[in-house]
């Protein structure tokens, strides 16, 4: 307990998660009080709060807002096309993980990272850029776990 603070048993109820309140809410409520009178002034405090949001509401405005973003479009279209893109024989053993700075990142497991990378990454460019334009201007092979 801090100097100045007094001890109210309510404050310290098993569940009770009380957020410390700021000078302007403590100064609404203060004029609450003088205003509703000592039983009216908690219920209309409590009216005044905005109801907290769901975490399906939540969920669903990030998602909604994630589908909109060209640059996750763009990832959806290029998972879809990966054989295409890549080749039946990478098309298990790498996906693309992320775009940044017009360069696109793919993962893949060390051995095959190695072959991508001497033999196959100008062509995996060409693809990409003949599929999506040029939005991607570099593809680089990176082992699984790093970005």
């Amino acid at each position: 307990m801090n100097h100045g603070e007094s001890f109210n048993s309510d404050d310290n109820k098993l569940g009770s998660h009380k957020r410390r309140q700021s000078r302007k809410q403590k100064q609404f409520e203060y004029m609450m009080g003088l205003w509703y009178g000592d039983e009216l002034a908690p219920m209309e405090i409590e009216k005044s709060h905005k109801k907290p949001k769901t975490i399906q509401d939540v969920a669903n405005f990030t998602v909604r807002k994630a589908l909109k973003d060209p640059q996750m479009q763009m990832m959806q279209n290029l998972r879809q096309k990966w054989v295409q893109i890549v080749g039946a024989n990478f098309e298990n053993k790498s996906a693309p993980q992320k775009l940044e700075f017009n360069i696109l990142y793919i993962e893949a497991d060390p051995i095959t990272c190695f072959q991508m990378n001497a033999i196959v990454q100008k062509q995996i460019l060409e693809n990409v850029q003949k599929f999506f334009s040029e939005k991607v201007k570099q593809v680089r092979v990176v082992p699984k776990g790093r970005n």
